[in-house]
């Protein structure tokens, strides 16, 4: 397995303002064959993360949290060569 073979889903966001719940997936790095592979390196792709100014936008986001319903895919500049 590499890890371009791993994309984690994040599908039941929540959101409730009035009561103070939002719901968010942390995912830090995942691990293939004693390798770690950071969730905020510059080859994961990601879609619902939330970018200051943009707001939920698909791409190279750098970031290691889904705010709402999307995936994280490791390793995908690699599958678009």
């Amino acid at each position: 397995m590499a890890a371009a073979d791993v994309r984690v889903n994040f599908v039941n966001d929540f959101f409730d303002s009035e009561n103070g719940v939002d719901s968010n997936v942390r995912v830090d790095r995942i691990e293939i064959d004693g390798e770690s592979f950071q969730t905020e390196a510059p080859t994961v792709f990601s879609t619902g993360t939330w970018v200051s100014g943009v707001g939920i936008t698909p791409g190279f986001q750098l970031s290691e949290i889904l705010h709402a319903n999307g995936y994280f895919q490791f390793d995908a500049i690699e599958m678009l060569g």
